[in-house]
């Protein structure tokens, strides 16, 4: 009964071993920078998904540097942010992949900022208000 125990647990032990180093080998590390083109300022918060995946990705800190582990059968990663036009990156055998965005100056004309979050201006329904400096200043 000790042995059959025994055996049991050395090969419990060795298909978890096997798994995880398994699942180790089947990634890779990639780290970089996002930087604003023409300014070369890094932007931080900058969304990096791996393309196809079911939500692997990852953010910029705040000198726009990111670091994401990809697994082997996806090759592409998508940069996106407010602003700028988000780009498609493919990875191929680098592990280090500096990007510089491009400002999208039409669709930050078209954002619409909320009380609650922000809308496209085609999509925006309801009543809109404006509200001066000098009205706040009357109130109570």
């Amino acid at each position: 009964m000790k042995i059959k125990a025994t055996v049991m647990f050395m090969l419990c032990a060795f298909l978890i071993y096997g798994l995880t180093s398994e699942a180790q080998a089947q990634e890779r590390e990639i780290s970089g920078t996002v930087t604003a083109a023409g300014s070369g300022e890094p932007l931080p918060g900058v969304t990096v998904l791996v393309q196809g995946s079911q939500g692997i990705g990852t953010a910029t800190d705040g000198q726009g540097n990111y670091s994401i582990d990809v697994p082997e059968q996806y090759d592409v990663l998508v940069f996106s942010y407010v602003g700028f036009v988000s780009q498609e990156v493919t990875i191929g055998d680098q592990t280090e992949i500096n990007v510089q965005l491009q400002e999208d100056v039409k669709q930050l004309e078209d954002v619409v900022v909320v009380g609650y979050g922000s809308q496209i201006k085609e999509d925006l329904t309801g009543s809109i208000s404006d509200v001066s400096g000098e009205d706040i200043e009357d109130l109570p």
